[in-house]
């Protein structure tokens, strides 16, 4: 029935309140949740907004670049700003605790929308990222494979299980520890540019594959694509990408995507023919147990290894503060011996002195002015950093490299396992050398605890020594008698150790006698072998240049894994959209999956718009079922014929509700003059008529150009038409039953609840 609508309810704790809303042609209409539109205040030019697949949250990006995020009663949660270029697209995990953003320089950002923090942000692509997709594999665990044992022989710290006895505080973030559980979803993040790359990363993070998407024309050129939407079959057998050209012609590979050409028999390519391109990527399906209980483990070592950087920048400045005010006031000395015409340098003059007992005038001068006062401040900032360098270096590094080490150990063990894990990439060989890199790494910790506890030692000495030499000269009285342990072991302290910054040599500065190079490139085993054959011994590298030897270890051991999963995946069937889709109109792309999933499908839905502006425009749909066991792939289309109500409008957006369900966004002007008008309406597939088109393919490849589309009426249509807006964006979320509308002059959303009919909330009314 089609009444009209004047008002709205709202339920504030136990009393109704009526408010005057703007009037609504109601047609099986949904429910508006809020009374008034929610104010957005900006929104960036790509009109980014997403809901939360599992919680009542929505995530939009600003014209500040900043991600908010609000709850369904539209309290701010959160703003993320941890990012600086251009975010670019936009998508929720499948539990709905992370949130992943794309940007223009290609960088993919991970947050945790729980704590409100980054969790990882990594180069996944080189060109501007247009297309994410996160979705988890049902059946998928890491517990169906050998369990992970190092979370129960390590510290918390690293990841193991905490001690109630002691009050050690984990250093991972709730998304990080998750991966230690003993049962872990299998979840791939989707992510494609504008180049034709297609990435995929597993838990969001590990890079299992990149592959490139080409179109070659008759004459063999070769051009370049955009993608557009993406879509994932259950298990991961099959994956969807529609695409289009983007004008670009390629010339040369670009990084380690592996190359898939998708042929164009038509002659030449033009700017903006769209393809939809199903690609075969059973290699995740066959081995995805493998694939997480690897990506989980290649995860945290990474995250050990940003530990580890972190740890050393934390001692670097901490020592560097040190040190600088010891150098100053050495300069100082340095300044007063100048002064007094002395020939001797600071190291010769405090070895006089420690010998013979009586200090030369430079040196009282440099005393007087110091004070006990001074002795003891420098005394207590050296001490300070020593003691930062030992407490980062026991209670961090160490854990942190044995944990790492136990990790590596583990995944050399499944190595082993030649039928199952080198058929993905695991080398044995790889994983030694990485075990390798982690043992030096262990060795050069433990050579910087010597060291600075050598120095915390001597400097004491020297500093109680130097601060009685003050207190006589200042007081005229004390003994700076030294007995003869202690004249050696002050002695050698200034000429080995006084002038010669050893904790720093240790840490990131390499020795003069070895070699100079950038901090940024590591010293690989060629060079190393040039050493040794010098006699030079690869020890005195330092520890910045092994844990870079390190990174690179652990990236060469996970990289053959992406080269590997890269080359198995293929392309499965292509067809053509250039009768399918009308310039400009709105894409929808879908998959769903039989419940034996033996049959996966995907549903690709583009507006039309007639040649009349004043008729409703039209919904063409492509249906391909895929059966991997017997390999058949079949093509249908059917073209929906919308009703009368959507006279004089275009379709604005348009997207999956379910696989069965279509959400549609439609605005334009009435049949009367007025201001324009928007509608929200779903319609339902499953008594859709398809028409086959199996006769269309040509060595799985087919072109829908001359075949015809049968009209047909939709089928179980709900909408609601809202006058007085002028909507550009739809976002929904099935699983809760809400969708919104984007709205300008000014920025603001309306939401609806799709479940519930305002019908039924008057007569809820009237019983009330």
């Amino acid at each position: 029935r089609l009444v009209k609508r004047y008002r709205c309810k709202r339920n504030v704790g136990r009393k109704l309140i009526r408010i005057k809303v703007p009037s609504c042609t109601t047609m099986a209409s949904f429910h508006r949740m809020h009374a008034e539109d929610k104010p957005l205040g900006s929104i960036s030019s790509e009109k980014l907004i997403t809901w939360c697949p599992t919680m009542d949250l929505v995530a939009y990006v600003n014209n500040e670049n900043n991600i908010v995020i609000h709850r369904l009663s539209w309290s701010k949660l959160t703003n993320l700003s941890d990012h600086s270029e251009r975010v670019s697209a936009l998508c929720w995990s499948p539990d709905g605790k992370m949130l992943a953003s794309g940007h223009a320089d290609g960088t993919v950002v991970l947050y945790d929308v729980e704590l409100c923090e980054t969790v990882a942000s990594f180069p996944a692509h080189s060109r501007r990222i247009i297309s994410l997709t996160w979705t988890v594999c049902k059946g998928k665990k890491t517990s169906s494979l050998v369990p992970d044992r190092t979370t129960r022989f390590l510290p918390a710290v690293c990841g193991g299980i905490e001690d109630n006895k002691t009050s050690s505080k984990s250093t991972m973030s709730s998304s990080e520890s998750q991966l230690d559980q003993k049962s872990c979803d299998m979840t791939v993040l989707l992510s494609g540019d504008d180049s034709g790359v297609l990435s995929l990363h597993v838990l969001g993070k590990f890079c299992i594959g990149s592959v490139r998407l080409v179109v070659q024309g008759q004459d063999k050129s070769r051009h370049g694509v955009e993608i557009k939407r993406m879509s994932v079959a259950d298990d991961l057998s099959r994956i969807s990408v529609v695409c289009s050209t983007n004008g670009n012609d390629v010339t040369e590979k670009l990084g380690d995507a592996n190359e898939l050409v998708v042929d164009e028999h038509g002659g030449n390519v033009e700017e903006g023919r769209g393809f939809l391109v199903v690609l075969n990527s059973d290699v995740l399906q066959l081995n995805g147990s493998q694939l997480l209980q690897v990506s989980s483990q290649a995860w945290i070592i990474e995250s050990f290894v940003s530990s580890l950087h972190q740890s050393l920048t934390s001692i670097c400045e901490s020592w560097k503060q040190a040190w600088d005010q010891l150098s100053k006031k050495l300069l100082d000395l340095s300044t007063c011996l100048q002064q007094h015409d002395s020939s001797s340098n600071v190291e010769s003059e405090l070895l006089t002195t420690i010998v013979c007992g009586t200090a030369s005038p430079a040196l009282q001068a440099f005393l007087v002015q110091l004070k006990e006062q001074g002795v003891r401040r420098l005394e207590k900032v050296v001490d300070t950093a020593c003691v930062n360098i030992q407490q980062e270096a026991v209670q961090k590094m160490t854990p942190v490299l044995e944990s790492l080490m136990f990790r590596v150990g583990e995944l050399m063990g499944l190595a082993r396992w030649e039928e199952r894990f080198q058929q993905i990439g695991l080398r044995e060989q790889a994983l030694e050398c990485l075990m390798r890199e982690s043992t030096q790494c262990l060795h050069k910790v433990s050579e910087l605890l010597t060291i600075t506890r050598r120095f915390q030692k001597g400097y004491g000495q020297f500093s109680q020594w130097l601060e009685r030499m003050a207190f006589r000269l200042v007081n005229q009285t004390g003994s700076t008698t030294l007995s003869g342990e202690e004249t050696v072991s002050i002695s050698r302290f200034v000429e080995h150790h006084l002038t010669h910054n050893q904790i720093s040599g240790v840490l990131q500065d390499i020795s003069t006698s070895v070699m100079s190079f950038d901090d940024k490139r590591c010293v690989n085993d060629h060079v190393l072998s040039a050493f040794k054959a010098a006699g030079h011994s690869s020890t005195r590298l330092t520890f910045k240049v092994h844990l870079e030897r390190l990174k690179d270890a652990a990236e060469f051991s996970f990289g053959e894994t992406q080269m590997c999963i890269s080359s198995k995946i293929s392309v499965d069937s292509i067809v053509r959209l250039s009768a399918f889709a009308q310039g400009k109109g709105c894409l929808a792309l879908s998959s769903s999956s039989s419940s034996e999933g033996e049959q996966h499908a995907f549903q690709l839905m583009a507006s039309r718009q007639q040649e009349d502006a004043a008729a409703a425009p039209s919904l063409n749909l492509l249906r391909i079922a895929c059966k991997p066991s017997s390999k058949s792939v079949s093509l249908a289309v059917a073209c929906l014929q919308l009703t009368d109500l959507f006279c004089s409008t275009s379709v604005s957006d348009l997207q999956f509700y379910s696989p069965d369900k279509v959400c549609l966004l439609a605005v334009g002007k009435p049949k009367e003059e007025g201001d324009s008008r928007a509608i929200l309406s779903t319609l339902e597939l499953e008594e859709v008529i398809w028409t086959s088109a199996d006769a269309l393919w040509r060595s799985r490849a087919a072109d829908l150009e001359g075949f015809p589309f049968p009209e047909q009426a939709v089928s179980g249509l709900k909408a609601r038409e809202v006058e007085g807006v002028s909507a550009v964006k739809l976002a929904v979320n099935g699983k809760r039953g809400i969708a919104s509308i984007l709205e300008e002059d000014p920025w603001r959303m309306a939401i609806f609840d799709m479940e519930e009919d305002e019908d039924e909330d008057e007569d809820e009314d009237e019983d009330e």
